[in-house]
């Protein structure tokens, strides 16, 4: 493993990444359960059901965020 600053400031970096990353995860969630709670009953089967979540707008964020929490977490790695 190379340092790139110093041995220290790479943990603290790497630790506050990942810290950041599990935020958005973890936010993400929440906000991904919320939009499933306002809908009707999701099945595999049915196209509509499933293409009301990608209209849900708070499902949408919740999926952003998600996603968004890759990019520390690669980094951190």
């Amino acid at each position: 493993m190379v340092a790139i600053i110093s041995p220290v400031a790479d943990l603290v970096i790497g630790v506050s990444l990942g810290v950041l990353a599990g935020f958005f995860f973890n936010i993400g969630a929440v906000y991904l359960k919320k939009g499933v709670a306002t809908l009707n009953d999701i099945t595999l089967s049915d196209l509509k059901t499933i293409w009301a979540l990608f209209k849900n707008r708070t499902w949408m964020f919740g999926l952003i965020l998600g996603v968004a929490g890759n990019l520390p977490y690669f980094i951190a790695q």
